[in-house]
């Protein structure tokens, strides 16, 4: 962690303060890097898995870096960092008030002297250890990998259990520390990286094949603090997190609810752990690009974002994620889709014909259509009465450009459904009420599906379904269940073909 990297140091956004403090008593750190060229360095400092710039910090003649500060900033570890924001080496902060630290830019990390810091001098301590392991592991991977090569079975075996060697030892290293030292900030990030490992099935003869994998999720926190929140402020407890979720869980909302849950309820022993923990979690499955993962960002904002929870956000924050979460909860996958009532061509030249369109006095165009009403609501098409095993609802616009390639080519899909007998409808909603366009579109393309529009917007088509670009495809069932969405047209017959798959498999096992 202490190599001459490049690091990516961010503009904080409104989550977390990186000017805040946890203690009113003053903090002085020393630095000397012998052949230092820069004139001013970077003091910064790590949050999940981010660094955020703390201070600029000029560096003297004689290569010293003097920070002073009336509170003293919040533990965890932290970067120096050269005026190109390359990472000259990292070390802790902790409850010292002092820090005074030697080095050289020939050798940054060998050429360490610490003053004054127990912690910083086990921390560098450890680095040049693990420095000297990695020089004893690294011939020992090219050995391997040729003896691979070269199907040499007892030579792989002999390198193997000599790096596994190494690897014992340096746990031992660190388990020796953390015995002895078990609150320090070292220790608690020891305890983080170390491995569970998972031991054989006791009942031997039960023979389960998963018993390990449920031993390791289960285990999985065991080694993590988290009543500790300077465990945030290094570059372990994000890949924790990632890996959980990433890994061990599976892909499913419901799966992941619970996993989420159990994790915000541990992390509810520190505000900052609690804070973090709901935060990635919701912030992650928002954008995740998984069909149907905005079911874990509703579950998180219903469930944990109110006033008495979210000590983050101020109120307008509050209600605009709440409000996010509001539009999403009805198109989450297996609701039924929200019921539009729209109007198609020829519904459109009865209206026009009536008087209806064209008016742009709010008050006028008002009058009229409440004059018009029941015309309106007879001529209205449902797309919850739509009659078919599988709807396709198309939201788009003849003016965008995007929706010139994927409109066509839904209808070229289309055709092939129905060629192959699949019982399908396409519910195409007009997005934008440019009428003379979009009959040209239809006209140009052959749209022979159900095309309709929304000339008193009525439906509010753009918040009721999420739409803030188009074309936009969501595939219902015959309940008209939302089963999938932001598809694309090639790929709606392979979604039907493991859909069926799905269904029947429930049925035959009894789940349905």
């Amino acid at each position: 962690m202490t190599g001459y990297r490049k690091l990516s140091l961010i503009v904080l956004a409104v989550f977390v303060s990186i000017t805040a403090f946890s203690q009113a008593k003053p903090f002085k750190l020393r630095i000397k890097i012998d052949g230092i060229q820069d004139t001013v360095v970077f003091l910064a400092n790590h949050y999940g898995n981010k660094q955020y710039i703390k201070d600029t910090i000029p560096v003297d003649a004689k290569g010293w870096v003097n920070y002073d500060s009336d509170e003293r900033p919040e533990q965890g570890v932290y970067i120096l960092a050269s005026q190109d924001k390359k990472q000259y080496f990292e070390f802790l902060i902790t409850d010292e008030a002092l820090i005074t630290m030697e080095t050289s830019m020939a050798d940054l990390l060998n050429r360490m002297k610490i003053k004054g810091s127990p912690e910083n001098q086990a921390w560098f301590d450890y680095l040049k250890y693990i420095s000297v392991k990695e020089k004893e592991a690294r011939p020992m991977r090219d050995l391997l990998t040729a003896a691979d090569a070269n199907h040499n079975e007892d030579s792989v075996k002999m390198i193997r259990e000599k790096m596994l060697d190494i690897d014992k030892e340096v746990t031992q290293y660190k388990k020796d520390f953390y015995t002895k030292n078990p609150k320090t900030l070292v220790a608690k990030i020891f305890m983080a990286m170390e491995e569970i490992n998972a031991p054989d099935d006791p009942e031997k003869e039960k023979a389960d094949s998963s018993y390990k994998y449920r031993y390791y999720k289960d285990h999985y926190w065991d080694n993590i603090d988290w009543s500790d929140e300077r465990i945030i402020r290094s570059p372990v407890f994000h890949k924790k997190l990632e890996f959980y979720f990433d890994k061990l869980i599976a892909k499913s909302p419901d799966s992941i609810n619970a996993a989420a849950d159990l994790v915000v309820k541990m992390a509810r022993a520190n505000p900052e752990m609690f804070k973090y923990t709901v935060f990635y979690l919701t912030t992650t499955y928002e954008r995740s690009k998984i069909m149907g993962m905005d079911a874990v960002f509703v579950h998180m904002v219903e469930k944990y974002y109110t006033e008495d929870q979210a000590f983050w956000l101020d109120s307008a924050q509050l209600f605009r994620i709440r409000d996010r979460a509001n539009t999403l909860g009805p198109l989450i996958l297996g609701k039924i889709a929200p019921e539009l009532l729209m109007i198609d061509t020829i519904g459109l030249n009865i209206m026009d014909s009536l008087g209806i369109l064209g008016i742009s006095n709010s008050e006028e165009a008002t009058k009229k259509y409440m004059e018009h009403l029941q015309i309106i609501n007879s001529i209205s098409i449902s797309l919850l009465q739509i009659k078919a095993k599988y709807t396709v609802l198309l939201f788009w616009d003849p003016d965008c450009g995007h929706c010139k390639k994927v409109v066509p080519a839904m209808r070229d899909e289309y055709h092939k459904l129905l060629d192959q007998k699949w019982d399908v409808k396409v519910f195409a909603v007009d997005t934008q009420n440019e009428y003379d366009e979009w009959k040209k579109f239809i006209l140009k393309y052959n749209l022979d599906w159900i095309n309709v529009t929304d000339p008193y917007h009525r439906n509010d088509v753009h918040s009721r379904y999420d739409i803030f670009s188009t074309p936009v495809i969501y595939l219902l069932n015959e309940r008209k269940e939302i089963i999938a969405k932001r598809l694309g047209p090639e790929q709606i017959e392979e979604f039907l073909i493991k859909y069926e798959e799905i269904e029947a498999r429930k049925i035959k096992d009894g789940i349905k």
